[in-house]
């Protein structure tokens, strides 16, 4: 329907073109093999296709609506079996989507109630010996217990120093970020900064916990420290002899900051002139 009214309605022909092409992107059918091959950069930062499906449907489901608002306005035989037939479509669609959606929700139930199984999508690292306290734990009002008793060393958007294998990364996280935190008090401050602090009994390296990005600034004892990094980027410091303080913080982009206040000022102008608009209309009608 975008297509062949193209000349009528530019701009649906537009919207449905751009959905279809997202949902092309999104499937298996683009050869996203080659494109990693040729871009592998993509392979760490762009890992779920599937997800552009987001950008897709309302631009298909808008393109659609208009396709069939210009058919309800042609009264002819030939517009309303079309218009119909559409529609049924669409019906017969949902209700196989919802019996799909009931599949899955039914068999996420079961694996939940299973005392055998832990979780479905992702590594664990460290686990009670007692599956049912997991389900305990997730209806306590303890909400912090959770991850006391279980840990998730699957980080996504890790960052690393060189290349290595996923499971490695997995190992290395478990062992120098999990269950390396009994020797620290972490505090979190005021200004969202995370703060380790502990005691060392000489002066030397230490390990601490935490990972660090590009934007991440480390102080230690209150001034920027130098620090090294291992294949993951788990900084190693140089700590003095007695009570430590390291103080992490991540610095927003500045592309960021810009990006988000052309956000707030743009929906500030779209309110603005819609309050006028229909300020105006409200006007001519009453005089």
């Amino acid at each position: 329907m975008a297509i062949i009214n193209f000349n009528k309605n530019k701009l649906n022909f537009w919207l449905g073109l751009g959905g279809a092409s997202f949902f092309f992107l999104s499937t298996k059918a683009f050869p996203w093999g080659i494109t990693e091959r040729l871009l592998p950069f993509l392979k760490t930062s762009f890992q779920s296709p599937s997800r552009l499906t987001v950008i897709a449907y309302p631009l298909l489901l808008v393109s659609l609506s208009i396709s069939l608002s210009s058919i309800a306005k042609r009264k002819n035989l030939r517009n309303i079996i079309l218009k119909w037939g559409i529609t049924g479509l669409a019906v017969i669609a949902s209700i196989s989507a919802l019996f799909d959606f009931q599949a899955y929700l039914h068999s996420n139930t079961l694996a939940y109630l299973d005392n055998n199984v832990v979780v479905l999508y992702s590594w664990v690292y460290k686990v009670p010996k007692s599956r049912t306290i997991i389900r305990e734990d997730m209806m306590s009002r303890n909400q912090g217990k959770l991850f006391q008793d279980l840990a998730n060393s699957e980080p996504d958007y890790l960052p690393i120093t060189k290349k290595i294998d996923s499971g490695q990364i997995v190992n290395i996280y478990g062992q120098k970020v999990v269950k390396n935190t009994d020797n620290f008090v972490r505090k979190v401050n005021k200004d969202g900064s995370l703060s380790l602090i502990w005691k060392q009994k000489k002066a030397g390296k230490k390990l601490l916990p935490i990972v660090m990005y590009k934007q991440s600034t480390l102080f230690l004892n209150r001034k920027k420290d130098r620090y090294k990094f291992e294949s993951v980027a788990i900084p190693v410091v140089q700590a003095r002899k007695g009570m430590n303080i390291a103080t992490l913080k991540f610095n927003s982009p500045i592309w960021f900051i810009i990006l988000l206040w052309i956000s707030i000022i743009s929906w500030i102008a779209l309110i603005i002139y819609k309050g006028w608009m229909f300020c105006s209309k409200k006007r001519k009608f009453l005089q």
